[in-house]
């Protein structure tokens, strides 16, 4: 157990990769390379392992390949083809053939690493990568962590990112060279309490997390302005997480189809934004901010502010003490309590509120008369107090 502090200053050494023709070559034979689910194939025009290094290499450079085979400098060195990554930037390639003589091998001669690198010792203070039950802090340097995020076996005390961190954690979803990115995308590792952006400073603009099924509270004091056209600065995945809050700045849980995350209780300040995506599992969410909610919940309290529900999810308990809920989804209500707004115009789908409570001040907005209410809409004071269309 030690606190150990992100520095971000080992050196940056690209990947080497070596690619080895061997064998007896036919005319016709196949040698390929694949990155990222795509392939290069090169087709032997003569019998000899030069023509095959040769072509490789053109193929591969060539302004009609994919931009992961672009990115790589390849060089022929007959019998072999050597790739030469980004200094710093990891990348991953196979290969194959289709002839019964010929060979085509692969070895990585030099792996990537550098100042972005989680898993070089050289990048921590303490000289050593973070292990279990290590306080970590990562402030005051915008040296971004991107590659060796696999800790998925280490388990943390604390991780706390300071609103001085102005690098990122974890990759955008999409390359910016022009593909899908197939790297690891999220810092995957365990921590009992997760602190991002405390203390002074505008935040970082990316933070991803997966936290696995550790048991977790996620606090999120202040996060940049997101890098990422339409999604939140931070976004966390997790199966345990006991409380996740947003007291400033943009939040998600499972943004991604397909993701999942789990929370017992979500908070939202004044100041914050929350997206909960279709597979999160939440209990309780209280906000008086900006929320967005795609999954079901037990119970939603809307404070102030707008909270937007979405697809199909459902409500057991929507209180709306303040503030405005736009329920644009199919899913039932069980029970609802108004003293805000709740608006069903954003959506004509038909649903059902089943037990419905309006009290002063309180407004419901159901223009295409979409909302079954079940046992009708039972008025806590005058007529006059409310507002039904």
């Amino acid at each position: 157990m030690a606190t150990v502090r992100w520095t971000g200053r080992a050196q940056a050494i690209s990947q080497v990769e070596t690619i080895t023709i061997g064998g007896t070559i036919a005319v016709g034979d196949t040698f390929s390379v694949t990155i990222n689910k795509k392939t290069v194939t090169y087709t032997a025009a003569a019998a000899t392992i030069a023509d095959v290094t040769a072509g490789l290499v053109k193929a591969m450079s060539d302004k009609s390949a994919p931009a992961e085979f672009r990115e790589i400098t390849w060089s022929d060195q007959s019998p072999d083809v050597v790739g030469t990554g980004p200094a710093g930037v990891p990348f991953t390639c196979t290969v194959s053939k289709n002839s019964a003589a010929g060979t085509i091998s692969r070895t990585t001669t030099t792996a990537a690493t550098g100042p972005n690198h989680w898993d070089n010792a050289d990048n921590w203070d303490s000289g050593s990568v973070p292990a279990a039950l290590d306080d970590v802090y990562i402030d005051g340097t915008s040296t971004s962590i991107l590659y060796g995020l696999n800790q998925s076996g280490v388990g943390l005390s604390s991780l706390t990112i300071g609103a001085n961190f102005t690098g990122t954690v974890g990759l955008p979803k999409d390359n910016p060279a022009g593909y899908v990115e197939y790297r690891d995308q999220y810092l995957q590792i365990g921590a009992s309490t997760v602190k991002i952006g405390t203390g002074e400073g505008s935040g970082s603009g990316r933070i991803k997390i997966d936290l696995g099924s550790t048991a977790a509270s996620v606090s999120v004091w202040k996060a940049g302005a997101a890098l990422d056209s339409g999604l939140p600065a931070v976004i966390i995945l997790g199966s345990n997480l006991s409380t996740f809050e947003v007291v400033d700045g943009s939040a998600g849980l499972a943004v991604f189809g397909g993701d999942t995350g789990t929370a017992t209780t979500v908070l939202v300040g004044a100041n914050g934004s929350m997206h909960l995506g279709e597979g999160a599992s939440v209990q309780t969410v209280t906000t008086s901010g900006q929320a967005t909610i795609e999954c079901n919940v037990t119970t939603l309290t809307v404070d102030d502010g707008t909270c937007t529900v979405r697809g199909d999810a459902t409500v057991a308990a929507l209180i709306v003490n303040g503030g405005t809920c736009q329920y644009e989804s199919s899913g039932t209500i069980n029970s609802m309590t108004v003293s805000g707004s709740v608006d069903f115009s954003g959506d004509m789908s038909p649903r059902t509120v089943t037990d419905t409570t309006l009290k002063r001040g309180g407004r419901i907005l159901d223009p295409y008369r979409s909302v079954t209410f079940t046992n009708g809409i039972q008025l806590d004071g005058s007529v006059n107090d409310v507002t039904a269309a």
